[in-house]
């Protein structure tokens, strides 16, 4: 986890200490860990069963999709989704629209910035193909600064197919607000330059109910 991670996460959930959390998209449960050591009673929500084998040493998981939350209305005190699970649907309002229903107080979200070199590189998608074609003579300049960069290209390349949508933060609270979702703030998290905020590499969300 960043350290901007933890300060979002944690002043989100100051004033619900003890509570009951939701965290939808945990993946191998970093979150759960983290929070539990903070006094949270914490339920992991993710589509990865191999992730979750390792994030139910950390707390009680559950097998489900953001769309289709297996719980009761308000059945929690917050819900936390880090890291993009929000990028990965094709309607973003599905996915709130449960957070919304499971959730009592607040939610609180991390969200690919359209701004951000990932979100330029899911808009040059078309350009895989070609990147995939040089990689072999990049690696082979052995240039530690041309290795970092394509180490993170390899991320992309990855993951590319599996992120429907990024946001700008305007659009973000704009879709936040269409499920009635109010109090809607957010801030840069991983910024690559000190006095552009609207360049950081996610979008931090915190939202009440």
């Amino acid at each position: 986890m960043d350290r901007e991670d933890k300060s979002l996460v944690l002043n989100a959930l100051s004033s619900l200490r003890g509570g009951l959390i939701l965290d939808v998209g945990c993946g191998y449960g970093r979150h759960l860990k983290f929070l539990r050591n903070y006094g949270f009673s914490i339920i992991g929500v993710d589509l990865a069963k191999n992730l979750l084998k390792r994030a139910k040493t950390y707390g009680e998981v559950v097998v489900a999709d953001i769309q289709h939350l297996p719980f009761r209305d308000k059945a929690f005190d917050a819900s936390i989704s880090m890291w993009g699970p929000l990028n990965h649907i094709p309607q973003i309002q599905k996915g709130l629209s449960e957070l919304k229903r499971a959730t009592r107080k607040r939610i609180i979200a991390t969200v690919f910035n359209f701004f951000s070199w990932y979100g330029v590189w899911i808009d040059i998608r078309f350009l895989m193909p070609a990147y995939l074609l040089v990689r072999r003579l990049l690696v082979k300049l052995r240039c530690n600064a041309v290795y970092y960069y394509v180490r993170y290209l390899d991320i992309g390349a990855k993951e590319i197919w599996r992120f429907s949508t990024t946001f700008t933060p305007k659009s973000l609270i704009k879709q936040f607000h269409s499920v009635g979702l109010k109090k809607t703030t957010w801030k840069p998290i991983c910024k690559y330059f000190r006095n552009f905020d609207i360049f950081s590499f996610l979008i931090g969300i915190v939202s009440d109910i």
